[in-house]
Parts: C-alpha cells; sequence; structure tokens
C-alpha cells in the first residue's frame, strides 16, 4: 500500500531494494553454505561383526550388525598376505618382515575394505570417528598403519601409525578422519587399508577384531539446486557492479 500510493513508485522500489541489498548479498553465502553442504550430523555407518568361523580364510567378509541404508560394502579381503584360520576375527600371515611402512606398502602387505555409497547418494566422513581392536601374535607385526584411498593412501589417519601390544595383545583404539573437504560429497568407493610390518617370521599373524565408523549419507543436489544458487549470486554481482559503477566519480 505505501508504493502504491508513493508518488513515483520506480523510485520508491529501488530505494527499498538499496536498503536490502547489502542484507541480501550477505545472506546468499549462508543459503549456499546450507544447500550444498554436506550434512555434519555423523551417525553410525557401519560395524562389521566378525563372529564366525576363520573369516579371514572366507574374503570378502561382508557380515555387518549395523550397515546404514545409502551405502554398499565390499566386504574385508586380502592384499598380497594370506588369510589364516582363527575365529571371530580377520586374520592373515606372510605380513612384511621390514622396518618401516615402506616395506610394507611395497609388497602389499594390508587387509581392506571399501565403503560406496548407492547411485543419487553422496557420503561424509569429514571428522568422523574409526573405532577398532587389532590384535597379533608374538611373531606377528609390530606396527600399523591405517589409510585411505581419498589421498591415495599418501598419509596415516590420525595417529594411526603406531605399535601394536607387544607378544599377541589386542589393541583397542579410534581415530578420527580429516576435517576436510576432500572427505566430503564423496560419490565413489572410499577404500581403508590397515598395513602391517616388523613381523618375525612368515607364520605371525595379524589381525582385525573389531571395526566400527561414523559418518553421513545424504541426497546428491539435484543440478538444478546449484544453477538457481550460481544464478542468484551472478546477478547480485552484476547489480552491485552496476551501482558502484553509478556511484563513481565522473
Amino acid at each position: 500500500s505505501v508504493l502504491l500510493g508513493s508518488a513515483n513508485p520506480r523510485k520508491h522500489m529501488k530505494s527499498i531494494l538499496s536498503a536490502c541489498f547489502p542484507r541480501c548479498v550477505r545472506a546468499f553465502p549462508l543459503l549456499f553454505g546450507v544447500i550444498i553442504a554436506p550434512t555434519v550430523a555423523h551417525a553410525q555407518l557401519v560395524v562389521f561383526n566378525f563372529t564366525g568361523t576363520s573369516p579371514g580364510l572366507n574374503p570378502p567378509w561382508t557380515s555387518t550388525s549395523t550397515l546404514e541404508s545409502g551405502i554398499t560394502l565390499t566386504g574385508w579381503t586380502l592384499g598380497s598376505v594370506t588369510g589364516n584360520s582363527a575365529n571371530n576375527r580377520f586374520t592373515a600371515t606372510s605380513w612384511s618382515l621390514g622396518t618401516t611402512f615402506g616395506d610394507a606398502s611395497s609388497g602389499n602387505d594390508y587387509i581392506t575394505f571399501s565403503i560406496t555409497p548407492t547411485s543419487g547418494n553422496q557420503l561424509s566422513l569429514s571428522g568422523a570417528t574409526i573405532t577398532y581392536t587389532l590384535q597379533n601374535s608374538g611373531a606377528g607385526p609390530d606396527f600399523y598403519s591405517i589409510r585411505s584411498s581419498v589421498d591415495n593412501f599418501g598419509s596415516d589417519l590420525s595417529a594411526s601409525s603406531s605399535a601394536l601390544t607387544a607378544a599377541g595383545g589386542t589393541t583397542s583404539t579410534s581415530l578420527t578422519l580429516p576435517t576436510s573437504v576432500s572427505y566430503t560429497g564423496l560419490t565413489s568407493a572410499v577404500e581403508f587399508r590397515i598395513y602391517g610390518w616388523g613381523a618375525t617370521g612368515g607364520t605371525g599373524t595379524f589381525s582385525v577384531n573389531a571395526w566400527s565408523m561414523a559418518g553421513s549419507v545424504s541426497a546428491v543436489p539435484e543440478p538444478s539446486t546449484y544453477a538457481v544458487i550460481v544464478g542468484a549470486v551472478a546477478l547480485a554481482g552484476a547489480i552491485l557492479q552496476r551501482r558502484r559503477t553509478r556511484g563513481a566519480p565522473r
């Protein structure tokens, strides 16, 4: 009613837009973040169940007690190590006798599994927690490293490259995945490997007894969503540029 009663409706509208424009521009990043940013509220994605007869002799081991909808798993498999007979844990022999991670890496001495979002979904693992239990025999590896395909297995996850409990004990701990954009919006498989080295004999064993991990699964935004946001930001930029040009001294 104010606009209709104005002597110059067009001028009045421009004054309204001029007044709200700075706040609208500031709102665009917030709007962009709300629509595009992956869900950060993590839930339990998967809890593996290793209860059974010789999981290491039956790869891929896919038994789970928890599996979030919207993802699939390859199950635990072996690198160049050899599956071993032991109940209630995924165990292997023929681990690296070398003294460095490089020895394990070059020999493909690891056990591994992959997690993949189903079509139309994306996976966020940024800042997510993995809880696990590992076990070695007296002649098994003394050291381990957990790595992922997100950086092509180029770095340890958290402080996971460390010594195992000596003389065949178990090591139960957790790690936090990097808080990074590279761990968000994942639409293809992510592989996790547990490398082992420092064994003193080829028959020494190393196993994963428990593994659970958190994260979030959400629908991939429609292309039209991105188009609307990009268009709105472009329009805001054009209007701002026009205002600056008009206001520049002549």
